[in-house]
């Protein structure tokens, strides 16, 4: 714990040198909302659980996650 505020302390002063860089997605990457339990794409039931990837295109999954324990 007591190494927390130092870390956030020299990563801030680390960022705030840095030059902000625009990002451009390549054209075969889709970003996604999938099941962080399972890896599926997100249904209803599961939307508790989502979480955003990046994946490219063609292998996103083809399942869709239903209601689990």
């Amino acid at each position: 714990r007591a190494a927390l505020p130092i870390w956030i302390d020299a990563m801030g002063a680390w960022t705030r040198k840095r030059q902000s860089e625009n990002f451009t997605m390549p054209p075969d990457i889709r970003i996604i909302k999938v099941d962080s339990r399972t890896g599926f794409l997100v249904a209803s039931p599961c939307r508790r659980f989502a979480i955003w990837i990046a994946i490219k295109k063609g292998t996103e999954p083809q399942r869709t996650c239903s209601a689990l324990p």
